[in-house]
């Protein structure tokens, strides 16, 4: 197996700087929000923060098209 094929394999886990961004998030409801996209979208710790700056957690909330929300947040940010 190559290596290369050996880390697709693996799965996603967060780093330092996933739960540093985590952590400083005080709603446990939103916190968890953002810490299961994160494993589900494989973000990385920058794509984690720029979620977190759009407020995706509370676009989400109010939105009727929760897929095309999701759709069209991963394409502008």
């Amino acid at each position: 197996m190559r290596d290369q094929d050996a880390a697709e394999s693996l799965p996603f886990t967060l780093n330092e700087t996933h739960y540093l961004i985590l952590s400083r998030i005080e709603s446990e409801q939103e916190r968890n929000f953002y810490e299961s996209e994160t494993v589900r979208q494989q973000w990385s710790a920058e794509q984690l923060q720029r979620f977190y700056d759009y407020d995706l957690f509370g676009r989400y909330a109010i939105s009727c098209d929760k897929d095309a929300l999701m759709k069209t947040a991963i394409i502008e940010n």
